[in-house]
């Protein structure tokens, strides 16, 4: 990594510190740089069902501050899914809100696309893909461009001693 791209980062990191963004959480403003990176208020989602509905996820409200590691345990049926589903803007809640790194999962989707991870247990991307593959797939994703992220991969596997 070149010390044009670690001041680059620096400079992204400090706009970020200065930016105050709103929520409508119940939890008020909160600073960017310090922020709860996962904030869920009152999220519910209900399926409808032949015999009514069926409440999958009911008023949950939680937050997860950044760089923490939080896990979502319970039976099978109990909404891990549903609810990480909601979180990354995979299915609409039905009701209440949530905020990934400071955008609504409801009227920011690509934003929050930009800055979560999910991958079901089933989609196999990681076996699927080369390291190489891997690197330029995620550092196209933090929108580098392709070219760049191309020879940034290569940098970085030679740095590690990877190329083999």
């Amino acid at each position: 990594m070149t010390d044009q791209y670690w001041t680059r980062c620096a400079a992204i990191m400090q706009a970020r510190a200065k930016k105050v963004v709103s929520t409508q959480t119940g939890y008020g403003q909160y600073n960017a740089a310090t922020m709860d990176m996962v904030v869920t208020d009152k999220l519910t989602k209900v399926f409808p069902t032949p015999n009514g509905e069926k409440t999958a996820v009911n008023c949950l409200s939680f937050a997860v501050g950044e760089g923490r590691i939080y896990g979502l345990l319970g039976p099978n049926g109990a909404g891990k899914t549903t609810t990480l589903r909601m979180l990354s803007g995979l299915m609409r809640p039905t009701n209440g809100s949530a905020t990934l790194g400071g955008f609504d999962v409801g009227s920011q989707p690509q934003e929050v696309k930009r800055v979560l991870g999910f991958l079901t247990a089933n989609t196999g991307l990681y076996q699927r893909l080369t390291a190489r593959e891997l690197l330029v797939y995620f550092a196209e994703l933090h929108r580098i461009e392709r070219s760049e992220a191309v020879l940034r991969a290569q940098r970085l596997i030679e740095w590690l001693n990877m190329s083999e």
